[in-house]
């Protein structure tokens, strides 16, 4: 990672996840949106991947609740460490 990005922009803080995936997306060259994945804990993050047509992986927690098979996600995991070996 080259930074976290976060904040909901409904909360008045930062960008909103939409507005920072296209800041990224023009910091990396602008790859096309498949090229990336959203990683993250909560439904606006995968709501982000299916808006803009990317892998979503999931990191469940005691506050969401999520585990494996979760419908509609495409990998739920328990810890970011789990990530490398999946991709």
């Amino acid at each position: 990672f080259k930074e976290l990005y976060g904040y909901a922009e409904e909360q008045g803080v930062g960008l909103g996840k939409y507005a920072n995936f296209l800041k990224i997306q023009k910091i990396e060259g602008d790859l096309p949106a498949e090229d990336f994945i959203v990683v993250g804990d909560g439904f606006s993050d995968f709501e982000l991947a299916k808006q803009i047509s990317c892998p979503f992986y999931g990191i469940a927690n005691k506050w969401n609740g999520w585990k494996m098979p979760m419908r509609k996600c495409d990998t739920i995991i328990n810890s970011i460490s789990e990530l490398p070996a999946l991709l």
